[in-house]
């Protein structure tokens, strides 16, 4: 049981840091790894708002010793990051991402696979923070130091191939990202074969793009292999199962096949019900879709709860686009419209305007 080993690992620190604190000045190293380890225990168990103080309480030990390593502070600067991120401090989570590069291009030099990884966190950060060109950017520098360091078919490349063609997706450049995406497709199912999650995620995500380029034909074809591969490889009920159902649901939506889509939504829902935490955005996601779902039926009443609960979640979801919060919080505001309640409707249509203009880029 992982829960269980985080458990354990957690109290042989904390036993460790007792020991620690024993120590003299001259071990302050010896003391901040042992809080970094702690820290980045804590932030695997999800428990961000204790690890951050022991994070910092590293990093500030780590900074007054003169024998302490870049690759040391870096490691802080990591779990920081994804503390910060968890917690929605984005400024915080950026300054950390950057300040590991900074550290482990220092250890490492600027063509390291190391490198490159701290690039990519940083590019998962700025893209999280809404800043989407930057994010691009980012992702493009990490993509040619991989390149360089592993090659071009290496899965660390492919993977922040597969990162960048999403981001490119955000901002409105899909042709680019599809370009990306068929190359990534075509060297992963060469290298592994059709029954692969990655291939299958690879599909998933082309289908995307190809979805927003009305080429909705041939994302449906993806879709259909995606969801086989997924249930064939993954272990019964496995979340990633769900999300070509959610793809395909829109393009359903998108035709107006809104009894199709309804179908397809609540297959989706009950493997993330099952799945994930209750407020996870995933599920979210899918009671927003649903509520579309019915709304497109004219089932107003239905639709409604399930877009107030599911916009409850997205809408303070910043790992989501501004695409889908959009979808949401424009479907709830049509169903506060079409029963008569314009005035109650009126800020989630402002709230979406606010938003469509970042998801076209």
């Amino acid at each position: 049981n992982g829960d269980d080993r985080h458990d354990t690992a957690g109290v042989v620190l904390a036993s460790a840091l007792d020991l620690a604190a024993t120590l003299d000045p001259p071990h302050d190293t010896a003391r901040a790894t042992v809080l970094s380890a702690l820290g980045a225990n804590l932030v695997e168990r999800g428990r961000y708002e204790a690890a951050e103080p022991l994070l910092v309480r590293a990093d500030s030990l780590l900074v007054a010793h003169p024998k302490a390593t870049p690759r040391q502070r870096a490691t802080v600067q990591f779990s920081l990051s994804m503390a910060y991120s968890a917690l929605n401090r984005l400024d915080e989570a950026r300054r950390a991402a950057r300040r590991r590069v900074e550290l482990v291009t220092e250890e490492s030099g600027g063509d390291s696979p190391n490198t490159a990884a701290a690039l990519v966190r940083l590019a998962d950060v700025l893209d999280l923070s809404g800043d989407d060109r930057a994010s691009i950017a980012v992702y493009r520098q990490a993509v040619a130091t991989l390149e360089r360091a592993l090659g071009e078919e290496h899965e660390a490349t492919l993977s922040t191939l597969n990162n960048l063609a999403i981001t490119l997706r955000q901002v409105g450049e899909e042709e680019e990202a599809e370009a990306l995406l068929r190359r990534v497709l075509d060297i992963r199912t060469r290298g592994a074969g059709i029954w692969d999650r990655e291939v299958a995620g690879t599909m998933q995500n082309l289908a995307t793009v190809l979805q927003a380029r009305g080429e909705l034909d041939e994302a449906m074809e993806l879709l259909t292999r995606a969801h086989r591969v997924y249930a064939t490889v993954l272990p019964r009920g496995h979340h990633l199962a769900a999300y070509p159902l959610l793809t395909r649901s829109a393009i359903e939506l998108e035709r107006d096949a809104h009894r199709a889509a309804e179908a397809t939504i609540r297959e989706a829902l009950a493997i993330l019900d099952a799945a994930l935490p209750a407020h996870h955005p995933a599920p979210a996601m899918a009671r927003c879709r649903l509520g579309r779902a019915l709304l497109g039926q004219g089932r107003y009443a239905e639709a409604e709860p399930l877009l107030r609960e599911g916009t409850e979640v997205v809408a303070d979801a910043p790992q989501l686009s501004a695409d889908y919060r959009a979808e949401c919080l424009g479907a709830l505001a049509d169903v506060l419209e079409a029963t008569g309640r314009p005035a109650e409707a009126r800020p989630y249509r402002a709230a979406t305007a606010e938003l469509t203009p970042a998801s076209a880029g």
